[in-house]
């Protein structure tokens, strides 16, 4: 398993993911997550000096917000 796979599969909600981690687990492009932090979109984030990285949390709390009953 390489490190990326560990962090992606890791289940604390509290575990930084890269954005790369973060992009593959919603299934957009790294450029996107960029994009959306740029507008102030996406889901919470975490600097940490230069990086960023999410919580899992809030990837949890972003996707119930996208979350619609009708189009």
């Amino acid at each position: 398993m390489t490190v990326n796979e560990a962090n992606v599969t890791h289940s604390d909600p509290d575990w930084l993911l890269t954005p790369k981690d973060t992009a593959q687990l919603l299934g957009v492009a790294e450029g996107t997550l960029a994009a959306w932090r740029h507008q102030g979109r996406g889901p919470a984030f975490v600097k940490l000096g230069r990086s960023v990285r999410y919580r899992r949390a809030d990837l949890h709390t972003f996707l119930d917000a996208q979350t619609r009953q009708e189009t």
